[in-house]
């Protein structure tokens, strides 16, 4: 029987257009028609994956969003050099991966593809790779200008002085408990430091561009500091605001003091306090958006305290999962209380 369903789905799926192989070892791969592979049954692929280059007769060009999310088994992987792409997530929390190697046909990787692959020693690129290149084991773009992923297993980094950018989640999950970000960085990428291990973070003048939460859930970290030429960020009371105030980026994520947010502040951004350990915040009438998962994981605070009318905050627009899994359950306005 169990024969019998595995062949009636293979079936369904050539009807489908899409290709599929079945090996004892690595379960099932699949591919769709314009060949982009899909892993099935996960957890039974081994500890050192070479991906095919073919699947019943379809060349692999890409690997999917997710493929390989949380196989952490893993250790290293082999691409082949017919993947032009790399989807966004697919490698995620492979926590035992060590190394990946990557051909020179890749050209596109996407967006949080090696979060939290904490074991990870290396990246190695192909001398031929037009778009990538490593340095000491970390993923650049070929001209050095932008740092895409640090390997995982990372304490320390000091990123070179050609670096002007750091990508979306490059640091993401990593065990870096120091980082030395030099002059000519100019954007730092969304989640590009998030769940890191560093206890303080120094700005530069030349930064022009935070990502939303740049810095969230960094359990160790207590001290974020801006360069006091810097025109687009400053720190008040020990958090990151844009320059013109209008703007909270981030409450450092160890800090439990209370947080005044002054007047005139307009937007909460997301990620602002992710698993913050504040206990007590008093929210201006003049915050109009609160950004997705802003108190998400806030778990020493019951209450809000807002210095508007229940109709100011019911007007103010909050991103999804806001307050999700907080402990946050008031908001204490001049003219009463409102449930979350």
């Amino acid at each position: 029987m169990k024969f019998r369903g595995l062949l009636v789905l293979s079936l369904a799926m050539l009807l489908l257009g899409v290709s599929c192989i079945l090996d004892p070892l690595l379960g099932y791969y699949t591919v769709s028609g314009d060949g982009v592979l899909s892993v099935r049954k996960a957890k039974s692929i081994p500890e050192h994956v070479e991906i095919p280059s073919e699947v019943n007769g379809i060349t692999v060009t890409a690997i999917a969003d997710f493929a390989f999310n949380g196989c952490d088994q893993i250790k290293t992987v082999t691409i082949p050099n017919t993947v032009t792409t790399i989807g966004d997530f697919a490698f995620q929390s492979c926590f035992n991966l060590t190394s990946i190697s990557i051909p020179a046909s890749v050209t596109s990787i996407g967006r949080g593809v090696f979060n939290n692959c904490r074991s990870l020693q290396s990246f190695e690129v192909d001398s031929g790779n037009p778009a990538f290149k490593a340095v000491n084991g970390d993923l650049y773009s070929k001209d050095l200008k932008t740092l895409f992923y640090c390997h995982g297993s990372a304490t320390s980094l000091e990123i070179p002085v050609t670096t002007t950018a750091i990508g979306p989640t490059a640091f993401s999950g990593s065990a870096l408990s120091s980082v030395v970000i030099p002059e000519s960085v100019t954007i730092i990428g969304e989640s590009a430091f998030s769940g890191c291990r560093f206890t303080s973070v120094d700005i530069p003048s030349s930064v022009a561009e935070i990502g939303d939460g740049a810095f969230s859930s960094n359990q160790h970290l207590t001290t974020i500091s801006v360069a006091s030429g810097n025109t687009a960020y400053t720190v008040y009371d020990g958090c990151l605001y844009s320059k013109d105030m209008k703007n909270l980026l981030c409450v450092p994520t160890s800090r439990k003091e209370a947080v005044l947010v002054p007047d005139g502040v307009e937007t909460i951004n997301a990620r602002a306090l992710i698993g913050c350990s504040v206990s007590a915040m008093t929210l201006p009438s003049s915050i109009t958006k609160i950004g997705n998962q802003a108190f998400d994981y806030c778990k020493n605070m019951t209450y809000l305290t807002f210095s508007g009318t229940k109709s100011q905050w019911n007007a103010i627009k909050l991103g999804y999962s806001a307050f999700s899994s907080s402990t946050i359950k008031t908001i204490r306005c001049t003219d009463g209380n409102i449930s979350l």
